[in-house]
């Protein structure tokens, strides 16, 4: 996400996971993932990262994830996974993503 000429600190998120249909092989929950923030697109910086979470493993499911402490300002957020979700794929969905902090600029 890019928040263009904004900077924020953040020092929580709250992710929801999408609705997928019981009869799919397509459920993408997240399992493993990094939350990064960046100034200029290029360097990244982590300031979360989950392992097994198992917070977003079903239809709908919420969860506010707290940060150790404030992040540093930033104009770009992005979540990263290279790790499989809770279906063995690579890929994964969200339903709903919110930030919580303070706007800077």
């Amino acid at each position: 996400l890019d928040f263009k000429n904004r900077k924020l600190q953040i020092d929580s998120y709250l992710i929801k996971s999408a609705h997928t249909d019981e009869d799919s092989d397509n459920a993408y929950y997240l399992k493993s993932w990094k939350v990064e923030i960046s100034m200029d697109g290029n360097e990244w910086n982590t300031i979360d990262e989950r392992i097994n979470d198992s917070e977003l493993n079903g239809n709908y499911n919420m969860h506010l994830f707290k940060l150790n402490k404030m992040s540093n300002p930033f104009r770009f957020i992005r979540i990263f996974s290279d790790q499989q979700n809770w279906h063995n794929t690579n890929d994964f969905t969200i339903g709903k993503i919110e930030f919580f902090g303070n706007i800077i600029e």
